[in-house]
């Protein structure tokens, strides 16, 4: 897991329905929070939030920048949606042949 994830839009938004939605209220399981991932029978359900890319005012080249224990989704709503982002993931520790390096 990350400690902050940032996401570029490559895409313009008028193009896709849906994208990027945060989901600040999801109730996780013990096991989906140890995991980091919701659990695949709860991801076919629709999970309130807030898409954030369904704005007047978001642009190609928008960047998102969160806490890496913020839940979010990207959910595309019909069929011949497409969006293409760039997702960096900021770390404090790495690991190199086997051994963990704090940063």
């Amino acid at each position: 897991s990350s400690v902050i994830t940032a996401g570029v839009l490559l895409s313009e938004p008028r193009s896709f329905r849906g994208g990027l939605k945060m989901v600040p209220d999801v109730q996780l399981s013990k096991k989906e929070k140890k995991r980091g991932v919701i659990h695949e029978s709860r991801q076919k359900q629709s999970i309130e939030g807030v898409f954030l890319e369904d704005d007047p005012t978001a642009n190609l080249g928008d960047v998102v920048v969160h806490r890496g224990s913020h839940w979010h989704e990207v959910e595309m709503l019909g069929n011949s949606s497409k969006r293409y982002s760039w997702i960096t993931w900021f770390k404090t520790k790495i690991f190199c042949d086997d051994e963990r390096v704090e940063l």
